[in-house]
């Protein structure tokens, strides 16, 4: 009868064939029949079934049994009824589980059906199983989802943390390059400034050679001065024998000395060609270290920029 009495207080149609499935179905017509027969209800029979409802919603309030089931389970009463609705949209749209309850109306809905136990009508029945069952699928696809959230964070972390260590030892090599190659730059500035000195001392050699073939030249003019005046003053064989003996030995020893000189600054141009020669050859294999250095800075720093960007 409750299943006959909206939640406010109004006269509810039923199908028959709900109110059969709330109990056995032989009893329920019984049942049905005899209130019919006590002008208590009415039932209409159409196509595809048959309806019951009260006689007159005056029985809501007049009939004492009726009213005081109806006060004792008002709260029930009004939740059976929502239920009823549900479930039966659920079951004429062949059951789609978009349409079972969620959230807090599963949860309300749980928490009534284990409050005390209650006989529902299959169709009810089946509507919160459903809802129950989805609602426990979509708690453990909420760990599960929550568990391989947690599992990418920390493989997340992880590869930032390898790369972070990667990121560190690019930059460690590229300082280690850097440091390196400001080292050799040091050594190509300490090469030429040896290369500077050789050309210098090179330069004093020539000018030393330079010195000593005036030297010799100046000889030569005093010997021929010395032969001019010895002609001017008419000086005896023996006086310009003399002499002249006097102006070579000085001449030779201006000759020798120059040719020594001149060996002399030879010897300083060939060492300095050597230093020159060695300090060319330094500055090859310095040039070659330092691109290959520069080389291994652009890897690395190509590199740490690559690192860089699969971190960002």
């Amino acid at each position: 009868l409750r299943q006959l009495v909206t939640p406010e207080r109004t006269r509810a149609i039923a199908e028959l064939s709900d109110l059969q499935q709330s109990g056995d179905p032989a009893e329920t017509a019984r049942v049905v029949n005899q209130l019919v027969e006590a002008r208590l209800l009415v039932v209409q029979t159409r196509e595809g079934g048959s309806s019951v409802e009260l006689v007159h919603e005056s029985l809501i309030t007049s009939w004492p049994t009726l009213r005081r089931w109806l006060d004792d389970d008002a709260e029930d009463a009004q939740f059976r009824a929502q239920l009823a609705v549900a479930a039966k949209q659920w079951d004429a749209k062949a059951r789609p589980a978009g349409l079972l309850w969620r959230g807090e109306a599963v949860d309300e809905a749980r928490r009534w059906f284990d409050a005390q136990p209650r006989e529902l009508a299959p169709r009810d029945r089946a509507f919160l199983d459903a809802a129950f069952t989805l609602a426990r699928r979509g708690k453990r696809l909420r760990v599960i989802a929550l568990a391989v959230t947690f599992s990418l964070l920390a493989a997340i972390a992880v590869i930032l943390s390898v790369s972070y260590m990667r990121l560190s030892a690019e930059q460690a090599k590229t300082e280690e390059a850097r440091v390196t190659a400001e080292f050799q730059r040091d050594r190509a500035v300490a090469a030429e400034h040896q290369r500077t000195a050789a050309q210098s001392e090179t330069s004093a050699a020539v000018r030393g050679m330079t010195q000593a073939e005036n030297d010799r030249r100046a000889a030569e003019a005093a010997r021929r001065r010395a032969q001019g005046l010895a002609d001017e003053k008419d000086l005896t064989i023996q006086e310009k024998n003399d002499l002249l003996e006097k102006e070579k030995a000085e001449a030779l020893r201006n000759a020798t000395e120059a040719r020594a000189a001149q060996k002399e600054a030879e010897r300083a141009t060939q060492d300095a060609k050597r230093i020159a020669e060695k300090l060319e050859l330094n500055r090859k294999e310095l040039e070659v270290k330092l691109a290959a250095e520069k080389k291994l800075r652009e890897e690395a720093e190509k590199r740490g920029k690559g690192l860089s960007k699969e971190l960002k």
